[in-house]
């Protein structure tokens, strides 16, 4: 594999699922504050220790700003997939290369999506990834059709 642009695309998916994963690890957050907050929050505090309410939003705000951090850094991945895909000139190999590497869909389920043959996709899938970048791999599929 050559084409420099397909782990780009390939991170994108891990990324939304650690997202999904991030926003649930702060729901369940906001769900213990709160039941912390129950049952902590009356009892006397000692000292400068953080208790009950306190402690679970110094919790959740730790949390939420890591949560921001990785948004931050993924929001620049996700704009870097953004670019490398809207730069394929060709509709069907754009579709192609989301269905392949964004989505990350079966062969078997990208054919019948696309509704191509086996040998179709093979050729697809062998320009893409021989391609310098997702760019140039237009040119070498309009190439492919030429010789046949």
């Amino acid at each position: 594999m050559r084409n420099r642009d397909i782990p780009v695309l390939m991170r994108v998916r891990y990324i939304m699922r650690e997202i999904v994963s991030l926003e649930k690890q702060v729901d369940w957050q906001r769900d213990q504050m709160v039941k912390m907050n129950q049952h902590i929050g009356n009892l006397p505090r000692s000292g400068s220790q953080p208790k009950g309410y306190e402690e679970a939003f110094s919790i959740i705000s730790e949390v939420e700003g890591q949560q921001l951090e990785k948004l931050i850094e993924y929001a620049g991945i996700i704009k870097e997939s953004e670019k490398v895909i809207s730069g394929i000139i060709d509709d069907e190999t754009r579709l192609f290369v989301r269905l392949l590497y964004v989505d990350q869909l079966s062969r078997m389920r990208i054919q019948r999506v696309m509704r191509m043959s086996p040998k179709r996709m093979r050729r697809m899938r062998e320009a893409v990834d021989m391609a310098e970048n997702m760019e140039n791999v237009w040119n070498i599929e309009k190439n492919a059709n030429k010789m046949e």
